[in-house]
């Protein structure tokens, strides 16, 4: 229902070569040699990247149907969190009349190569960004090609995946579009998220992309795969029938959650009706003079004869009649999560999509439509009108302590329903909405979108007045709310840029410096006595945003780090620690080059420009010392 961003920066430099793109390189001109000699590699950026949030929120009391909707909202970090993704490329076709690409709906038997991104290597700079260096062989990808790309997160390795393969082992573009998930949460933690439209994004490999600072790039926007339900609600409301009474919210419970399964990616009719035309995949919902004029559809809008009770989490003809109300997975109002109109809201539920034909929702909604029940306790006005522990019998507009005080002869606990009188135990009633995703402004029919669920959207249900009691049990019985659905999106803007504009800067924590032979060192010492007698720097990247680096000492096999050696641009300090691997050896030099490289370049960085510590721009020079002459040396630089 309305344009996709995703929720947060994420940044992924793929290397596409047939050479370890990881090969330890020295300072100087082995390493530029070394550099030169290998490049001979494909390298693109993809970027997942956040949205604008302008234009937050509006003045709609009632959905707005088709995909500019009711405004944009944030999502919490949790909801913006990604642990792997999956990349699609492709070769798609291209539309002979317009000369625009057709992307994911290309010719369904286009061949499609995955690329994987596992959890370990996402390197996160604390807040929304990602990045990872990853070397892929055996692709296929080519210079002087196009390429459509597709993204999946939080799903695991697709690419084992049989269900999007053909017979033979390949990814088919029209299995992987059909691609269905039990659930789109996974392991109701982080939620599944796919590729947003209108358009599927693409890239252009270009010859002169042989290296790590001249990538391909492509931006990819994400949308999550599950919509969200927040909530307010009074402390109370004073009934518009029964001014002096008093109801209290107690609680909520989402019913008829559809688990049947999730696209991978949003479909849209080409019409009016679910089946109408060719499905569009990635397609926007579309209005006209505030109607909804197509669906987005699901794995069984087409055929919503076939869904059982099995189907739906608290599936409401089912649910309602439980024995036990009182333990139904009530949920309270959680942690303030979205504002619209001067309304903040508190979180209360995810929900799965589901989008049901308006003829299947006129005559009535509990057998397949989202809605919320409300558990509230009534309290009649007046004393004498309810028994201590707040039950209260109802009739002819009054309620009563007991049932005798109704005055009913021949009323009963077990026939007093048949006399018209209600039986409210504890004071407790309950009130019914079904969720509306597109307004129709007419109450007699349903519209088409009119009562729906649709991925990456947020319903903000806002109780504004209460008409009267509710009934004993949950049934078709409403009351007065406002409901408005927003889009899914970070308040974050993560800017990435790939260019070769290194900032960075190393700064003193704990060094010693000593010269031997007129060359300057810094000196480090094999402790035995557990007293650190270690090099230690702090080290910031500023830019580029979002790429890796990582910090690198020549002689390994003598020196190692204690501690962290990498992180991204815009990630903050890192504390470099260096010291020695064995015991100081009299008459044996043993010294190292601290060296910092970014994304998959072998090409130090100038991080040493103003010659603050001993060695060359790109450099740090680092020797082992006794501990006795380390002890004995004086810092020779200041701390910060």
């Amino acid at each position: 229902m309305f344009k996709r961003y995703l929720t947060y920066g994420i940044i992924l430099l793929l290397c596409i070569l047939d050479w370890g793109c990881r090969k330890e390189a020295m300072p100087g001109e082995n390493a530029a040699a070394t550099e030169k000699a290998e490049r001979e590699g494909i390298y693109v950026s993809i970027t997942v990247s956040t949205g604008s949030i302008a234009g937050n929120g509006t003045k709609a009391s009632v959905p707005t149907p088709g995909e500019n909707g009711d405004g944009l909202q944030e999502g919490t970090a949790a909801e913006n969190a990604v642990d792997d993704i999956c990349i699609f490329l492709f070769q798609g076709d291209t539309d002979m009349t317009s000369g625009e690409r057709k992307g994911i709906n290309s010719a369904e038997d286009k061949e499609v190569t995955c690329i994987y991104i596992s959890g370990n290597e996402l390197v996160s700079n604390g807040a929304t960004a990602y990045s990872v260096t990853r070397e892929v062989s055996g692709s296929g990808i080519a210079a002087g090609q196009i390429y459509d790309v597709l993204v999946i997160a939080n799903a695991g390795n697709l690419g084992n995946e049989t269900e999007i393969k053909d017979e033979n082992g390949s990814i088919r573009i029209h299995r992987l579009r059909d691609h269905v998930f039990a659930e789109a949460m996974n392991g109701n933690s982080h939620i599944l998220m796919s590729s947003a439209g209108p358009e599927t994004d693409s890239v252009e490999i270009k010859e002169e992309n042989d290296n790590c600072n001249n990538p391909a790039r492509v931006s990819i926007d994400l949308e999550r795969m599950t919509a969200r339900v927040d909530c307010r609600w009074e402390d109370s409301y004073s009934p518009e029938n029964a001014p002096e009474d008093k109801v209290e919210i107690l609680g909520a419970v989402i019913v008829n959650k559809y688990k049947g399964g999730v696209y991978a990616f949003k479909r849209v009719s080409d019409g009016l009706e679910p089946d109408e035309g060719t499905p569009l995949y990635l397609g926007d919902e579309t209005e006209n003079g505030g109607q909804a004029t197509n669906y987005v559809i699901d794995p069984k809008t087409l055929s919503p004869e076939t869904v059982t009770a099995d189907s739906y989490d608290n599936y409401f003809p089912k649910w309602k009649n439980s024995t036990d109300l009182v333990s139904a997975g009530w949920k309270t109002l959680g942690t303030a999560t979205s504002v619209n109109n001067g309304v903040t809201y508190r979180f209360l539920d995810y929900t799965g999509e589901n989008i049901v034909p308006a003829s299947y929702t006129e005559e009535s909604c509990e057998n397949l439509c989202t809605g919320i029940v409300f558990r509230a306790k009534y309290t009649p006005a007046g004393s004498g009108t309810a028994a201590e522990d707040g039950t209260f019998y109802m009739y002819g507009g009054k309620a009563f302590p007991t049932l005798a005080d109704t005055g009913i002869s021949g009323a009963d606990e077990n026939n007093f329903r048949e006399y018209g009188i209600r039986k409210y135990d504890g004071g407790i009633c309950y009130y019914t909405w079904w969720i509306k995703h597109a307004e129709d402004n007419d109450p007699y029919t349903s519209g088409p979108m009119e009562y729906a669920i649709v991925r990456n959207n947020i319903y903000q249900l806002d109780v504004q007045s209460i008409e009267d009691i509710g009934t004993e049990t949950p049934e078709d019985y409403g009351l007065y709310l406002t409901c408005t659905v927003n889009e899914w999106v970070s308040g974050d803007d993560i800017t990435i840029d790939f260019s070769d504009n290194f900032k960075g800067e190393i700064t003193a924590v704990d060094v010693k410096e000593k010269t031997f032979d007129n060359i300057g060192y810094v000196i480090v010492a094999y402790s035995m006595d557990n007293q650190p007698r270690e090099a230690q720097f702090n080290f910031t990247m500023d830019t580029p945003v979002g790429m890796t680096w990582t910090a690198h000492l020549s002689n390994p096999a003598d020196f190692e780090f204690a501690g962290s050696y990498y992180g991204t641009g815009g990630g903050g300090p890192v504390t470099l620690r260096i010291r020695p691997r064995r015991a100081f050896e009299e008459g044996e030099i043993r010294t190292t080059e601290l060296y910092i490289t970014t994304g998959v370049s072998n090409d130090p960085v100038d991080f040493n420009t103003d010659g603050t510590f001993p060695g060359d721009m790109n450099s740090i020079r680092i020797r082992q010392t006794s501990t006795t002459e380390y002890d004995s040396t004086n810092s020779g630089t200041q701390q910060p």
